[in-house]
């Protein structure tokens, strides 16, 4: 494993290779999208990959998420940090092969890119309900969603809720080393539970689908849950995560794009404030999140692009990034 000098260095060298606010502006001002693609290979994004039209851009979005795995795998000097930006894949993979295994679906369709572990491999060992090597958390939701699936009771809900709770015990230890990680988690969690809170509008049922590792207590989702939407506008004010609280109320006046922006912006505001910092390994941590929100961004664009989206929209939506 990398030594925390080593990575931060490969990291900050490779802020150079990002997507600035400038080029972004550029692509969803450009007269097509296959124009915008152009900008695209600009900075190698998609690793050398040339695509047959706009598109297929998802493919290029596809070798550049390698490549930057690739670099964590690689680079990082931290097993939790590497955990926790490679996670979310192994756990979205896992679920795909679970259902397939009974549902006898494709799920090569499905999967995203490696994380930890070899996709292929993973698959292999749920098909043939080998888990001992997997973490206790994923070993025990396949083996939650085996006795599910063979009991007739599983649902796309209470499968995806399962996992996905998983997913937020393993993210919440190794985010606890980390100061930065530990808040930015906190506010992803916070915000997962108000949308299911608001989606629900019903705590008795919306206590299943709660993630682990926020701030907000039971108390606060049950009014959240329960409340009139007026009497909660006022309510909220005083509540921790009141402005989160507030843009997923307001979402019949503002989409609730803005509202998943906001939780999205959150993380960087943190980082940026300490981007000059070389205290442990932020600038690695940092650079990460900037290549998350890049690739965020360009399915932002090339999406709008494709399908007509009014300009300023896609600006909207754009995510915080690096800026050069």
């Amino acid at each position: 494993m990398a030594n925390a000098i080593y990575s931060n260095a490969r990291a900050k060298a490779l802020e150079n290779t990002l997507l600035t606010k400038d080029r972004l502006n550029r692509m969803v001002e450009s007269v097509s999208a296959d124009e915008a693609v152009k900008i695209l290979y600009e900075v190698n994004f998609g690793d050398g990959l040339i695509i047959d039209g706009a598109p297929e851009f998802e493919r290029l979005i596809q070798a550049e998420e390698k490549k930057f795995i690739s670099f964590i795998k690689e680079v990082s000097a931290s097993d939790y940090i590497t955990k926790y930006f490679l996670l979310e894949n192994d756990y979205h993979n896992a679920e795909a092969v679970i259902r397939s295994k009974y549902i006898k679906s494709d799920y090569t369709v499905m999967l995203k890119p490696n994380g930890l572990y070899d996709s292929e491999d993973l698959a292999k060992k749920i098909m043939a309900d080998d888990y001992g090597d997997f973490s206790e958390e994923l070993s025990a939701v396949l083996s939650f969603a085996d006795s599910e699936f063979v009991a007739g009771r599983a649902n796309g809900a209470n499968i995806n809720s399962a996992f996905r709770k998983a997913l937020f015990k393993e993210l919440l230890t190794c985010s606890k080393k980390n100061g930065e990680l530990k808040n930015i988690f906190e506010c992803r969690a916070d915000c997962v539970n108000i949308g299911t809170a608001l989606r629900t509008r019903n705590f008795s049922e919306a206590e299943k689908y709660f993630v682990p590792g926020g701030t907000l207590d039971s108390d606060i989702l049950k009014i959240l849950c329960e409340e009139d939407y007026d009497v909660l506008k006022e309510k909220c004010r005083f509540f921790p995560r009141s402005d989160f609280i507030l843009s997923a109320i307001n979402r019949e006046e503002k989409p609730l794009t803005e509202f998943e922006k906001l939780a999205d912006d959150y993380a960087m505001d943190i980082l940026i404030k300490n981007k000059y910092s070389a205290q442990g390994l932020l600038p690695f941590v940092i650079y990460c999140y900037y290549k998350y929100a890049e690739i965020k961004n360009v399915r932002i664009v090339m999406v709008g692009l494709l399908n007509g989206w009014d300009k300023n929209d896609i600006k909207r939506r754009l995510r915080k990034g690096y800026e050069g």
